[in-house]
């Protein structure tokens, strides 16, 4: 009976070193996959381009967005007017 008690011990430690691997390893791969995005060179107007294609935004708002990216890209750099 005394040995019963090791056994469950034993077999916590070794559920919770697989846990940690596990969550170790996906922080690991999240972390490369969201700097793989950031580190993106896809311009504005490219992503843009592609959300349209994809059905994410309509004719009309890609229009009115494109409009604005080609004025604000010839605008020097002092006047850029910020919309946020």
């Amino acid at each position: 009976m005394g040995s019963g008690i090791y056994w469950w011990l034993f077999a916590g430690s070794v559920i919770v070193v697989i846990t940690g691997i596990v969550l170790l390893l996906a922080w690991l791969f999240g972390r490369s996959a969201s700097r793989a995005r950031v580190t993106s060179e896809e311009t504005p107007l490219v992503i843009l381009q592609r959300r349209y294609a994809q059905g994410e935004i309509g004719p009309d708002e890609y229009a009115r967005v494109r409009s604005d990216l080609l004025s604000n890209a010839s605008a020097p750099a002092g006047n850029k007017e910020n919309t946020e």
